[in-house]
């Protein structure tokens, strides 16, 4: 008797666990090509909802509202954003105050062993470029909004750099009148590696990264055999925004030659890697 009372308890705590799981929508079959996901998209009071979004090497496109894999809007790469790998990522703010986040892709102006970045800003609903740098004498690192001033209105900031590459560069900040308390938790939502800039460099260049999980995150150089050069990070860090700069050295301090080497970051169950070209 004690063992079927116990079996009815179990039956009925495990049906009080998963009945509540119900399975609410299933897409149509989406090419393996894509990568898809939901993202903030449509602005609806201080938050934003979200879209399903599709991104393959030609084209990202947010699909209709709701529970649909069906685009409703798309951007095309042109080559030169193509080459860059389709790096496109969420501004995750409403710049040109249409009621819907906005968006920056980067391109390789060159080829894919010697170029200059570019960057533009850009409306997936009109296709209109918001803001757009493409000058042949500089390369051009990815936007960042800050509310560097402190007035609670974001700042748009950008660093180029001249080319030829002489070890310097400069910051360019713009006003946006967006107010830096909308959508904000000065969190990033995305485990992120950016491309380094310069790239490619000498004799230092900096890495971009964004961790949305406190733990443990590493970030590795490697050589293109796959050795550890250096490791530029092993430690724990809070969900947020970061940066470090790579010289050029290895673990031991000493110069490492020209050449293509990979950085890679490790956050829990997260892991990328980029490529980097060091020039002398």
């Amino acid at each position: 008797m004690k063992f079927s009372v116990l079996s009815v308890l179990i039956f009925f705590l495990a049906a009080g666990t998963y009945g509540q799981i119900q399975l609410q929508w299933t897409s149509s079959a989406i090419s393996d090509a894509n990568l898809s996901g939901f993202i903030d998209f449509e602005k609806s009071g201080q938050t934003f909802t979200q879209r399903v979004y599709l991104l393959d090497s030609l084209s990202f496109r947010i699909c209709q509202p709701g529970f649909s894999v069906t685009p409703q809007y798309t951007y095309t790469f042109n080559a030169a954003e193509r080459l860059a790998g389709a790096q496109v990522y969420s501004m995750t703010t409403d710049l040109d105050g249409n009621g819907y986040v906005d968006f920056y892709i980067i391109g390789y102006v060159g080829t894919s062993t010697n170029y200059r970045q570019s960057m533009k800003i850009f409306d997936i609903t009109t296709g209109a470029a918001i803001l757009e740098k493409n000058d042949a004498s500089f390369s051009y690192s990815y936007p960042t909004l800050d509310d560097a001033d402190g007035n609670g209105l974001y700042e748009l900031i950008i660093a180029k750099y001249p080319l030829p590459y002489n070890g310097t560069y400069m910051l360019e900040v713009y006003s946006t009148n967006v107010p830096s308390d909308v959508n904000e938790n000065n969190k990033p939502s995305l485990f992120r590696l950016q491309q380094n800039y310069p790239n490619p460099f000498n004799p230092s260049t900096t890495i971009e990264y964004s961790v949305s999980v406190p733990g443990l995150t590493e970030l590795k150089i490697y050589d293109i055999s796959g050795q550890l050069i250096k490791t530029l990070v092993s430690e724990f860090r809070e969900a947020g925004d970061y940066s470090v700069n790579w010289n050029g050295t290895d673990n031991y301090g000493g110069k490492v030659p020209s050449g293509i080497y990979f950085y890679r970051m490790n956050n829990g169950d997260n892991s990328t890697s980029r490529k980097m070209i060091l020039l002398k």
